[in-house]
């Protein structure tokens, strides 16, 4: 597979523009497996067409496309657009340079409103733990939780990560009572103290 076929492909070209516009912007080179599937998960709410191609079911940390894993990212890695290390047991992936190029022209290629969206979904991201994101998909996706390995872990820290989230304006007041499970009333009373 070519650098050229995969900017014919919209999926590939969706994928790689969210990964150059969130490196871009963030303080990390880098982006780790866990984090990227729940990332793209939201990106492809956002692009119909993402969300058909990539299928994600539920998974061992909730939301997972094998698709993203084993074609786009596995092209990427072999076209030398991202590079694969293992850290902690985690796979994280970087941009080479020829990667970074082609992010640009990816981003480049889509319309303003679909460059919009991609902004928007990387500035909801950027700055976010692990933890906080998998909050935000388990408290607004929970059908793609029922396989979760860490769910109750992240149970016991609803509070915590939703008055977190809310406090880096990543969510609303509603949201953050949703994913605290607390009424707004008990939710304000905190947010009070």
């Amino acid at each position: 597979m070519s650098s050229y076929y995969l900017m014919n492909e919209k999926e590939f070209i969706y994928v790689l523009a969210f990964l150059y516009q969130y490196l871009k912007k963030s303080t990390k080179e880098f982006i780790n497996t866990t984090f990227l599937q729940k990332a793209i998960f939201f990106l492809s709410r956002g692009f119909p067409v993402l969300e058909k191609k990539l299928v994600f079911r539920p998974h061992r940390f909730g939301p997972h496309s094998y698709k993203l894993e084993e074609k786009i990212l596995d092209a990427l890695i072999n076209e030398e657009i991202l590079e694969e290390k293992i850290r902690s047991r985690d796979k994280i992936f970087f941009f080479t340079e020829e990667g970074k190029r082609l992010g640009k022209e990816a981003f480049n290629l889509l319309t303003e409103k679909e460059q919009k969206v991609i902004d928007w979904i990387v500035n909801q991201l950027i700055g976010l733990t692990l933890d906080e994101l998998l909050a935000l998909v388990y408290y607004t996706y929970d059908d793609m939780t029922v396989n979760s390995e860490i769910k109750k872990e992240i149970d016991s820290k609803r509070k915590k990560l939703a008055l977190s989230l809310f406090q880096k304006e990543k969510i609303t007041f509603e949201k953050a009572s949703e994913i605290a499970g607390l009424s707004k009333d008990e939710l304000k009373k905190i947010i009070d103290n």
